[in-house]
Order: C-alpha cells, then structure tokens, then sequence
C-alpha cells in the first residue's frame, strides 16, 4: 500500500498544502485523477474548490467525490485518493451513511495512493478514538478504514510545563486511550508527515512525532525480552531456593509462591510477545498463531524423541502457550480488516471456556484409562 498520512493541511507562514507540496508530487508521480473526499467540512462545494485550484497548480486533475452521481464507482476508477481534514466525526459518518469505507479499503489495498490530512488521516487508523474533535454528530461506529495497524493523533501538541492551563493534555488523552486499548498511538506534530509503503513507515517534515504505546515507551521487543528476562529470573531464583522448578513438587508456600510469580510473569510476557510478533514482523495474528503453534509441537517432538530435561521442556511448552493465546484471542475478537472473527470478548470467553472444558474433559478420561487396573 502506498498511503501519505499528513498532520495538518497548512502550516504557519505557508499556504494550503504548500509544506508538503514536493512530497505529494512524488508521491503521485503517475497519477493524473485525483478524488477528493470534503466530508469533513460542512461546505463541500468550497472545500472542493480549494482543494481543486491546489491541485490543478501541481498538474493534477481533480473531483470531489460528492459531486460524482455514482460515489462508490468514482473510487473504482480514481488514480488516487485525498481525504481533507475538518471534523473527524462527520467524515466517518458520511464514509458510512455512503457505503464508502469498504470501496476506499479495496482500493488503496490494491495499490492505489491514499492521502490524508488531519481528519483524512485520522480515518486510515483502525478507529477514531484518538481524533482532538468534537463529536458533532454520530457515526455507526469508531471503527475506520484500518490501512494502518496504529492510531494516528494529529496537530500533537506536547505538554507546555510552564502554561497554567489545569485540563487535560492531548498526551494525558491518548494514555486514557491506552488505559482501555492495545494500539500504539502516533502523535503527529505540526507540520509532519508519515510517508507508508510496504513495512516502510518514514516520518518526515518540519519536526518529529511521539509514539505511545501501552509498553512505557520500551516498545513491544524491547518489552518481550524484558519480562522474558524476568520469567527467566523468577526461574533461576526458584531454582536456588528450592533446588527445582517442577510443578510434581509443590508442596508447601514458598515453592506455591514462585510458581504464581511464574505465571504472572508468564501471561504478561505472553502478551507483549503475541502483540510484537503480530504487530512489528509483518505476520498478522494468523502468522503468530502458525510460529507459536509451530513451536510447541517442536517441543512436542523433543520430549518423545530426546533425552532433554522434561522440566525444561513443560516451562519451554508452559510459556509459550503465553503467546499462543493472546494471539488466538485477538483474533477471535479484533475486527476482520485486522485479520480478526470480530467476535464479542462474552463469545470469545464462550468459545475459549468450551474448548478448555473439552480439553479438561478428554484429559482427565485418557487418565482414568491409563490407572485403570487390567
């Protein structure tokens, strides 16, 4: 996919589009009809002339797509898209009221370019959540077009430590955001651009951007090898405590007590490391599920076939089913343009407690069998 995500259309000092004029224009090289999306602003016809004559002075040709009698095959037959800025609730809405989102998805995950500022940017993210407007009116959802796998913030204003204002930050907003939510945030400063092709993902422009995420800043792989270096302290701390790590003998507090440091150590690490080979390798939720399965049916393999530690083994086995997990569950519950079932986390829970009590179930016969007397 190609896709241009702008902070804002018009900078200080400059005219409308003009601090990201050179890069538009590489950006288009080859394209010649450009649909132009004014949803966000209550006057389209105006906003449609603006961006008409911007246009045309860079050797573009341009419709506004509310002029089109048939919306939906203007977005067939365009070279490329821009989606202006204004209000953020009042694009997404008129996106829906016009069946408009799937065709734009279809058509800039065929390759055709997408650009977007302000709100048209805000709308390529997986939802609205972290838009500055104000909600106007009221979409069917918050769920956007999804072109990329993280929320976009625009005009990002860093906290001011010397202003007296006592209300809430843009950075105090997005961490609301994270308290309830996965998705790593981009805050695009003023004046800022994110230029997406492929895994490519440059920031370019007049500053730089923030990106929070739910890690403290470390990042998902950072993150990861942080609490593995934990589950792997908590290991090595039981070891020498208790002179074993094996489940058979718990037998009193103290071993009882590592092993649930063990496993919350585990399900946190579990988490972060299903999000980070979801999010940053490329692989999708159906990728990671592949690697962790995959994985353990290796360990499988070593525990029949080799003579490696059991113990080693069933804690190699025990962690990553950490992973497999979230990941599994993430794609019971995210929505299918990200590689979802989009199932409710009551069905999801529904789902997962039905196969456990199966999997309880058939267990626990295969063991009555087994100390069956002949």
């Amino acid at each position: 996919m190609k896709i241009l995500l702008v902070s804002n259309s018009t900078v200080y000092g400059c005219g409308y589009l003009d601090h990201v004029e050179q890069e538009i224009r590489s950006f288009l090289r080859g394209a010649e009809r450009v649909l132009f999306f004014p949803f966000a602003l209550y006057d389209r016809n105006a906003y449609a002339v603006q961006a008409k004559t911007r246009f045309a002075a860079m050797g573009y040709s341009i419709q506004s797509v509310h002029e089109a009698e048939n919306p939906q095959k203007a977005v067939e037959e365009t070279d490329a898209i821009f989606i202006g800025g204004g209000n953020t609730f009042r694009l997404l809405k008129t996106l829906q009221d016009l069946d408009l989102v799937e065709p734009i998805c279809r058509k800039v995950k065929s390759g055709t370019p997408y650009i977007g500022s302000s709100a048209g940017s805000n709308v390529a993210g997986p939802t609205i959540k972290t838009t500055n407007d104000m909600p106007i009116v009221q979409p069917r959802s918050f769920d956007a077009l999804g072109l990329v796998r993280f929320q976009i913030s625009p005009h990002y204003l860093d906290p001011d430590p010397n202003s007296r204002h006592m209300g809430e930050t843009q950075e105090e907003r997005i961490l609301q955001f994270l308290e309830e939510n996965d998705t790593p945030v981009v805050g695009l400063r003023e004046g800022t651009w994110l230029l997406v092709e492929g895994n490519s993902v440059p920031l370019k422009g007049l500053s730089s951007a923030r990106i929070l995420t739910r890690t403290g800043g470390l990042g998902y792989l950072k993150a990861s090898t942080l609490l593995f270096a934990m589950v792997l302290g908590v290991l090595a701390i039981w070891y020498f405590v208790m002179d074993s790590v094996n489940v058979n003998r718990i037998i009193n507090r103290k071993a009882e007590s590592f092993y649930w440091l063990t496993i919350l150590t585990s399900n946190t690490l579990g988490t972060a490391l299903g999000d980070c080979l979801a999010d940053t390798s490329g692989l999708g939720y159906e990728g990671g599920v592949l690697v962790f399965g995959g994985a353990l049916v290796l360990i499988a393999a070593l525990y029949f076939y080799t003579n490696i530690s059991h113990v080693v083994l069933f804690w190699a086995a025990f962690i990553l089913t950490r992973p497999l997990g979230a990941t599994l569950g993430d794609i019971l519950t995210k929505t299918r343009d990200h590689g979802g079932l989009n199932l409710s986390r009551f069905t999801s829970s529904y789902v997962i407690a039905a196969f456990m009590i199966a999997c309880i179930l058939l267990t626990s016969r295969k063991s009555e069998q087994d100390t069956a007397p002949e």
